[in-house]
């Protein structure tokens, strides 16, 4: 299933930015005389112009915002909840000719408040005292940076020794994803870096911002701790702009069929192939779940349409266990010829009892693309916690985000009620009440709100003399 996408590509010429500490910014801006509405708009930012003539509640004065320019701000308390007490605060304020950031940080220093987290469109404040960032571990290493409609933020993760660059965007493109990125380190001895995009990169899970982590491949043979004099850093940022709901289809054609082989329930989550990089061959990546019981993963082997057993290039596995119940992932990459004659294909489990899993399309996740985003249904089964039962239907998502409170389940046309949720950095799950069910019969439908129309935007920035030590 393939909706209409437009992804336009907002080309730039770097302009020289210098903020406090020494810290410089490359702004992004289209080149030629006729620059795009859309590169105008991220490159310059949301600019605000009006002011409060007399003292009005600070709800108002968000209210205004959120319908002038379409980014939405909340304050919460200590529980989550609105901040009645500070939204009700009378206020005034002079936003002629502000950017959203610099409106942004007038309101918090009047609220007394921080930022929290970013989700749903939304920018949530908190009152409440303490640093979330520093609770878990993060500290930014130098000033965070305004681009447009950006916000760097270069931190460090003390706990993995790792450097990261957290992006946070205007509200109303919330969901904005990571294309490609690149960095480098000068080291205060005259030695460079060469740093490379970590896998652990994608949105944080407790703010929502986009996180870009970064590894640092530094092959010198005596790793003495060096202090880092200054980074380079450019990405390129996948940005929606339009968002509409979409049907992604009937969810027992979205789910991969089930085996069972004994106690164990085999689901194949993938079997496509991944490019490694721009030009490079690619591979074939078959991805199992494994539900009741735990499979040797290493004596799974591929058996191509001429019956011959295909060893793995590479393999991996992980278990869990939830409320007694076994989980196991298991991720298998073969030769990327191999999947012409996918169809053909089975999996030996190592077991002579066992039959070969099946690889044809209604025993694989169906992947959907939309607007840019790529979403497989990696489960849809009921679950039970304790003694409340639910329906779970989890989704894997890449090149975006989507809100979880936007993934729906219905049967018929009647809409299930949902009792839970959950989301990493590129998965999001939601629960419903399975009583609902049979109601329906099997008759359920998934939709989700997703993006219709993104744009590539880069970004750069020099960060000088950032409190940072590569041991």
């Amino acid at each position: 299933m393939k909706t209409p996408m437009r992804i336009r590509d907002s080309s730039r010429t770097p302009l020289l930015l210098t903020l406090l500490w020494t810290v410089s910014a490359l702004a992004t801006s289209a080149s030629g005389a006729d620059k795009s509405k859309d590169a105008k708009l991220l490159e310059r930012g949301t600019r605000l112009n009006f002011r409060t003539k007399k003292p009005q509640s600070l709800s108002k004065v968000l209210e205004h915002i959120a319908k002038k320019t379409g980014n939405t701000i909340a304050i919460h308390d200590d529980f989550g909840d609105p901040d009645e007490k500070a939204l009700s605060t009378k206020v005034r304020f002079d936003f002629r000719k502000k950017t959203f950031w610099e409106a942004l940080a007038a309101i918090q220093k009047e609220a007394s408040a921080q930022f929290s987290k970013q989700e749903n469109g939304q920018l949530i404040l908190t009152t409440e005292e303490g640093s979330t960032l520093g609770q878990r571990n993060k500290r930014p290493v130098a000033p965070a940076v305004t681009l447009g409609a950006f916000q760097l933020t270069p931190s460090e993760e003390t706990f993995f020794d790792r450097f990261f660059v957290s992006v946070l965007s205007e509200p109303r493109f919330d969901g904005t994803a990571l294309d490609t990125a690149t960095a480098s380190a000068r080291m205060s001895d005259g030695s460079e870096v060469r740093l490379e995009v970590s896998p652990f990169s994608g949105r944080d899970v407790h703010t929502g911002a986009l996180e870009i982590h970064f590894e640092k491949k530094d092959h010198r043979k005596k790793k003495e701790p060096k202090k880092v004099q200054q980074i380079d850093f450019e990405a390129t940022l996948l940005v929606p702009l339009e968002r509409k709901e979409v049907d992604l289809g009937a969810l027992g054609e979205l789910v991969a069929r089930p085996q069972k082989r004994g106690k164990a329930i085999f689901s194949v989550v993938q079997a496509a192939v991944d490019p490694v990089d721009k030009g490079s061959e690619g591979r074939l990546v078959v991805r199992l779940t494994v539900l009741g019981d735990e499979v040797e993963a290493s004596k799974i082997r591929l058996i191509d349409a001429g019956g011959k057993k295909i060893q793995p290039t590479q393999q991996g596995s992980s278990t869990f266990t939830v409320n007694k119940e076994v989980s196991q992932s298991i991720q298998l990459e073969f030769p990327a010829e191999l999947a012409a004659s996918l169809a053909k294909c089975r999996l030996a489990l190592g077991n002579k009892k066992s039959k070969p899993l099946k690889l044809t399309e209604k025993y694989v996740s169906k992947l959907v693309e939309i607007g840019g985003l790529s979403i497989r249904v990696v489960e849809a089964r009921k679950t039970k916690t304790g003694y409340a039962e639910s329906f779970r239907v989890e989704l894997e998502v890449h090149g975006g985000q989507i809100p979880v409170q936007s993934v729906k389940l219905f049967a018929g046309k009647k809409k299930l009620e949902p009792v839970g949720w959950s989301a990493s950095s590129n998965r999001v799950s939601r629960s419903f009440k399975p009583s609902a069910l049979q109601e329906g019969g099997r008759n359920l439908r998934l939709r989700v709100t997703a993006p219709t129309s993104t744009v590539r935007h880069t970004v750069s920035a020099r960060i000088e003399n950032p409190d940072l030590t590569f041991k």
